[in-house]
């Protein structure tokens, strides 16, 4: 994606235990609930493993969105666990982090 000033991006990292896996960008418009279980059930679960396997636990923060049950139901289902954050923890989220090498690539 061409970055331009003045347009507003969304980004959507996922991060594995050795880095990234996969970054979703969308040019001038907001996630929706409806199109984050999209990304999650399409371009996420399929590559996770199911429990005691690597990438088999799903991590996310306490966004709103990100707290679809469609999204917990079917990733339980398919052996993945899924754990929260808690609430106003960003010290404790490595994707804080990722955002800022994001964005600093997004200036470039």
């Amino acid at each position: 994606t061409q970055f331009v000033r003045n347009i507003r991006y969304s980004i959507l990292p996922v991060l594995g235990i050795d880095g990234s896996l996969h970054v979703r960008l969308l040019k001038v418009c907001s996630f929706t609930c409806q199109s984050y279980e999209k990304f999650i059930l399409q371009e996420v679960l399929p590559h996770m493993n199911c429990i005691p396997n690597a990438d088999s636990v799903l991590v996310m923060d306490n966004t709103r969105i990100h707290k679809s049950q469609l999204v917990v139901k079917l990733a339980t289902a398919a052996g993945i666990a899924v754990e929260f954050l808690p609430p106003y923890s960003p010290d404790t989220n490595p994707i804080e982090e990722a955002f800022s090498v994001y964005k600093a690539w997004l200036r470039r």
